[in-house]
């Protein structure tokens, strides 16, 4: 390790040992500053990968890489904020102290420097953080910091793959254009084109911490040229790559005024740009993906917010929001199709003219489930902060929203002749959400009771804040659609609030398997590895 990089690493530790939670932004924007930046982001992308890979016994579920004598770890949470504060300290490729000569302890190190010597809004609440609220407001943002790291990569991939590709093609919308076309003139790259080019560089990161774009290149098999040429690679990085200046000005713009307190949870603009160009490249240029989470978050379920951005730019992107609602509601009824059988599965029905009822519509012997689907997002601002008045007053609201229009609906069918067929049945109200934070999202939740208790005295409706009812995250319905045949769902929920406290614990319990979609693994199957099935790589 180079005696300067040891000196600096010793003066942090020391620091925090003395007074944890004592360190600032400031204090590792300096430590970075002074080493070699190219050097640095080729060892984060190497442990990032080494920790994907998960070939190692220290390795904890593709999230984390644990000292083999459990003194310390290191998240890829905490490699892709350390990747993102060297890139904006100002570091450069042509400093002479590099990090790679250190190995695994310096990122144990700095793992423990994150952990216990950056401040911890929580702690600096005058209860020591001990109240309710101000527990739901760290598990909010503890949600944007880790929890969004820890999730399944190929299903990630092979849901975007679904909505972006399949489903755009036969929803329709009489306001916005083609997603394929819209796309092609923002990058020259139809949707197909995309997706196999976002395989392609996450196939190669996963396995090298740098690249040429000739090298991955010189990878593709006969059928995928026109998908892997230098053209089309070069398409791609113009969305998805920055060289530093690049980098830096996004993130100034996206940061600037977030409170220092709220570091851990800054916007990482990895997010934004996951593939990063050295600035010391002759040409060819070089490249690396620093975080590869964070690029398959990106490249994948970021598409989302390329469309936005684009419509936003025409001062349409609540028509665009409300399309992928409708996208995101045929992709829930895909699944439910796949779990139940087309025959016990139906869309919404009207009633009382040209009111709607639920989205689809589930029935069984003995019990009949409605659901409701919702596409909500967070807003960055309160995912960072986890501020509970604006918490509250946004998405907490939009919750409780849904939960008074489940309510209502089911409550009309006493009332309509259209609903007849419900009535004496027991009915199983579901709200599924495409992207939300798990705590804020469930039923037991103390900020959505209160909500629920304030709706049923200010719109007079007796029994809302009894009212039954259930929410998934969409990961849940995929891991139910792929063990249906072997749990009931409502069973599976009730089971999921007990000790075991999640879905997929629970499917694991029951099937003795990973947790998986079966209509995920079949587009994985026909889609993602078609992109993937390349010959032996040569790239270097």
């Amino acid at each position: 390790m180079h005696y300067k990089l040891q000196n600096e690493l010793q003066q942090l530790v020391s620091r925090a040992g003395q007074k944890p939670h004592s360190l600032v932004e400031e204090d590792l924007l300096l430590f970075f500053k002074n080493l070699n930046l190219k050097d640095v982001l080729i060892a984060i992308s190497m442990l990032s990968a080494r920790i994907f890979n998960a070939k190692e016994p220290q390795v904890f579920e593709r999230s984390a890489l644990c000292h083999p004598e459990g003194e310390g770890f290191i998240t890829q949470h905490q490699l892709a904020y350390l990747a993102n504060i060297a890139i904006v300290s100002g570091a450069s490729d042509f400093a002479i102290i590099p990090i790679t000569g250190g190995g695994d302890p310096v990122f144990f190190t700095l793992g423990g420097l994150y952990a216990n010597g950056l401040p911890d809004p929580l702690l600096l609440e005058k209860d020591g953080g001990k109240s309710s609220k101000h527990m739901l407001s760290f598990l909010v943002r503890a949600d944007f910091e880790q929890l969004a790291f820890q999730f399944h990569f190929g299903q990630q991939m092979a849901r975007s793959i679904e909505l972006f590709e399949h489903l755009s093609k036969v929803v329709p919308s009489s306001k916005i254009n083609s997603l394929n076309k819209v796309l092609v003139k923002i990058s020259g790259l139809s949707i197909r084109e995309y997706f196999c080019v976002a395989c392609a560089f996450y196939k190669n990161s996963s396995r090298r911490p740098s690249f040429h774009l000739s090298s991955l290149a010189q990878s593709e098999v006969a059928r995928q040229t026109r998908f892997l040429n230098i053209a089309q690679l070069k398409k791609f990085l113009t969305l998805k790559c920055a060289n530093y200046d690049k980098f830096r000005k996004e993130d100034m713009r996206l940061n600037e005024s977030l409170h220092p307190k709220y570091t851990k949870t800054r916007f990482n603009t990895l997010l934004t740009y996951p593939l990063i160009e050295f600035s010391d490249s002759k040409t060819p240029s070089q490249y690396c993906i620093p975080s590869l989470p964070l690029y398959v978050k990106s490249a994948f379920q970021g598409l989302y917010w390329v469309f936005h951005r684009y419509y936003e730019s025409l001062g349409m992107h609540l028509e665009f929001r409300k399309y992928f609602g409708a996208l995101f509601e045929e992709y829930v009824g895909r699944l439910l199709r796949g779990a139940f059988g087309e025959a016990k599965v139906s869309p919404e029905i009207r009633y009382a003219d040209s009111r709607r009822f639920f989205d689809w519509i589930v029935t069984l012997e003995g019990k009949t489930y409605f659901f409701e689907c919702k596409a909500y997002q967070f807003a960055l601002p309160r995912h960072q902060t986890g501020a509970i008045e604006e918490v509250l007053h946004h998405e907490i609201k939009k919750v409780a929203e849904a939960v008074v229009q489940v309510y209502k609906r089911t409550k009309e069918i006493g009332k309509h002749p259209e609903l007849e067929r419900f009535r004496g049945k027991k009915v199983v109200p579901i709200i599924v959400f495409y992207d939300m934070p798990f705590g804020s999202i469930s039923p037991d939740n103390p900020w959505l009771k209160d909500a629920i208790k304030k709706k049923e005295l200010e719109l007079n409706l007796s029994g809302l804040s009894s009212f039954t009812y259930h929410t998934l995250d969409i990961e849940d319905l995929e891991f139910f659609e792929g063990a249906a045949d072997c749990v009931d769902l409502e069973d599976l929920i009730l089971q999921s609030q007990g000790e075991s406290g999640s879905i997929g614990k629970v499917v694991r319990e029951i099937t003795g398997e990973a947790p998986y979609s079966k209509l995920l693994h079949e587009v994985s199957e026909k889609k993602v590895q078609q992109c993937l099935d390349e010959e032996e790589d040569t790239a270097s």
